[in-house]
């Protein structure tokens, strides 16, 4: 049973800030139960041009019962809109944690998330639409595979695209999508890599 406790303090039309607290017990039958206290941070400003949202956020899970054992997690979620103007968009978005642990059954790791994107349609030709984006990717967690404990593959990426479409009619639609990725994958987490 966990319990969330916060506020929202809005101090004009436009910025608002937030905090919460979450303590409670998170039961798991698999890895054990745990206690876990987080703290919660947030700011919110939203215009007519611009907008954008961060929270940070610290998580501690200590194990309740048997072997003593502690995580810990620091995680990050951002993202942000530039009205340029009435034919122009921008965003971008970002997401971030990493944990630490003293336990095996648990994953560990950095985990890293962002993306920048350009969007173009002309509001005296609608009939075109233009997308244009990076993203980077870097996950050293691993995942699970099969079931089995432990790290699984890792990789970081680097991924470009750009697309566009042009109406020709209310039936047809032609498009074009080009792009481009590099990465860099390991088994587990400080194995060797393989570029691709």
């Amino acid at each position: 049973l966990i319990g969330t406790y916060g506020f929202d303090w809005q101090t004009s039309e436009t910025l608002t800030y937030s905090a919460t607290v979450t303590r409670g017990r998170v039961e798991d039958p698999v890895n054990g139960d745990s206690q876990r206290l987080a703290l919660g941070f947030g700011v919110a400003y939203d215009s007519e041009t611009r907008s954008a949202a961060a929270r940070l956020e610290f998580r501690r899970d200590e194990a309740v019962g048997g072997a003593p054992a502690q995580t810990d997690t620091v995680a990050f979620n951002g993202n942000a809109r530039w009205k340029i103007d009435d034919d122009q968009r921008f965003y971008f978005n970002f997401v971030a944690s990493n944990t630490e642990t003293d336990t095996a059954s648990l994953l560990g790791g950095t985990y890293i998330d962002t993306s920048l994107s350009y969007a173009l349609r002309p509001t005296e030709n609608e009939r075109v639409n233009i997308l244009a984006s990076v993203r980077y990717l870097k996950d050293d967690f691993g995942q699970e595979l099969d079931g089995v404990v432990g790290d699984g593959p890792v990789q970081e990426s680097l991924v470009f695209n750009l697309e566009g479409n042009y109406d020709l009619n209310p039936q047809w639609t032609l498009g074009a999508k080009i792009g481009a990725r590099s990465t860099t994958s390991a088994q587990t987490r400080g194995g060797p890599g393989t570029s691709n």
